[in-house]
C-alpha cells in the first residue's frame, strides 16, 4: 500500500475514533502496515473512507477487483444491520444477551479483506502505470553530442547542414531536445529542429474549427541521428557508400531506396504512393538518411518529414523532392 493511501486511511480512522465514545476508551489504533484486524476497520468507518475517497474513485476500485456498486452497498447494509442488531443487544440485560455469531465476524474480516485489497491493487497499478510511461522508451539514448540547430526563414540547419524548406506564412519553427547523461527531470541538449505547417483557419469550415485554431498539415524535421567516430569506421566505408548494404524493398506498404541528391548518396524510407481513387497509407513518415564525412568521423542525419493530412499526400511527396534536393553541407 502506497504511503499517502496508509496515511489517508489512518488519518480516517483517528478521526472517527475521536468521534465515538466506547473505541476513545480503547488503545489507540495502530497505523496501518500490514492487512488490518478485522476490529480496526468498522463497517461505518469504511463507509466513511468510501465518501472520502470519491464516488469515481470507488467505481473504478470495484471494476478493478470484478465487484460492482452493488455489491459494495448489500454489502454496507448488511453490516450495518448487524451493528444495529448488536446495539440493541447491548441494552439488554446480559443473562439474556446472546453471543454473537462466528460467521458475522468472519463476514466482517472477509469484507475488511477485500477492501484493503482493493486498495493495494489500484496502488500497484497505479505504480505500474506510471512506470510504464515514465519509461515508454527507455532505456534513455543519451546525446552523443552537442549540435549546433537553429532555423533561418525558410531553412533549417544542423551543423553544417541545411535544407530549405516552404515558406507559406503558416510555418512555425521548434527545437526538440535529447538527453544529457547529468539530466535529471528534463532533456536539455538540442537535438533536431523541426517547421511545422498549419491549415489557414479560413479555407476550413469543419466544426469546431475556430476554437481548436488550424489544423496540423506537416511537418519537416532535420537532425543527426549518429555519429561513428573515424577510428571505428571500417576499412573502404565512406560517407559516399554508407547505405550500400541497407535493404532496398521496392514493394509492399514501405519503400526502400537509394537517392542520390546532387553529391549526397542517400537512402530514402517512405510510404507506397495510392492508387487512383485510394486514400493515403496510414504510414506518413517520409525518412531521407545521408552521410556527411566531419572532423568527429562520419554522421548520419536525417531529413524527416510526417504527412498529417491524408488529402495532401501528393503534395507533401513533391515538398519532400524538393527538401532533399536542396541539402547543402558548407
Amino acid at each position: 500500500m502506497s504511503e499517502e493511501l496508509k496515511d489517508l486511511v489512518n488519518s480516517e480512522i483517528e478521526a472517527l475514533a475521536k468521534d465515538t465514545p466506547e473505541e476513545s476508551e480503547e488503545a489507540e489504533t495502530p497505523a496501518i502496515t500490514e492487512v488490518p484486524e478485522a476490529s480496526s476497520l468498522t463497517p461505518e468507518h469504511i463507509e466513511h473512507l468510501l465518501k472520502v475517497l470519491g464516488d469515481d474513485i470507488i467505481v473504478d476500485m470495484l471494476e478493478s477487483a470484478g465487484l460492482t456498486e452493488e455489491d459494495l452497498e448489500n454489502a454496507l447494509d448488511d453490516e450495518q444491520e448487524d451493528g444495529e442488531k448488536d446495539s440493541a443487544s447491548a441494552e439488554a440485560p446480559a443473562a439474556g444477551r446472546k453471543p454473537r455469531r462466528k460467521g458475522k465476524a468472519k463476514r466482517r474480516l472477509l469484507f475488511v479483506l477485500i477492501f484493503i485489497g482493493i486498495i493495494l491493487l489500484v496502488a500497484a497499478v497505479n505504480k505500474i502505470f506510471m512506470s510504464v510511461t515514465i519509461n515508454t522508451n527507455a532505456p534513455i539514448q543519451y546525446s552523443e553530442s552537442i549540435d549546433d540547430i537553429s532555423a533561418d526563414e525558410g531553412s533549417l540547419n544542423v551543423n553544417n547542414v541545411s535544407v530549405s524548406v516552404p515558406t507559406d506564412g503558416t510555418e512555425e519553427y521548434s527545437i526538440s531536445y535529447s538527453w544529457a547523461e547529468d539530466d535529471d527531470k528534463y532533456p536539455s541538449v538540442p537535438h533536431a529542429i523541426t517547421a511545422i505547417y498549419s491549415g489557414k483557419a479560413e479555407e476550413s469550415e469543419e466544426e469546431g474549427e475556430e476554437e481548436s485554431g488550424p489544423a496540423k498539415l506537416y511537418s519537416i524535421s532535420l537532425y543527426r541521428n549518429d555519429i561513428t567516430p573515424s577510428k571505428s569506421v571500417k576499412k573502404g566505408k565512406k560517407a559516399s557508400n554508407w547505405f550500400d548494404d541497407w535493404a532496398v524493398v521496392n514493394e509492399g506498404d514501405v519503400l526502400q531506396v537509394p537517392l542520390k541528391s546532387g553529391s549526397i548518396n542517400g537512402f530514402y524510407v517512405f510510404p507506397q504512393p495510392p492508387a487512383d481513387g485510394e486514400t493515403a497509407s496510414e504510414y506518413n513518415d517520409f525518412s531521407y538518411y545521408f552521410a556527411v564525412k566531419d572532423k568527429e568521423g562520419i554522421s548520419t542525419y536525417v531529413l524527416e518529414g510526417v504527412c498529417l493530412d491524408p488529402e495532401r499526400d501528393a503534395e507533401f511527396r513533391t515538398i519532400m523532392d524538393n527538401c532533399i534536393h536542396s541539402i547543402t553541407i558548407k
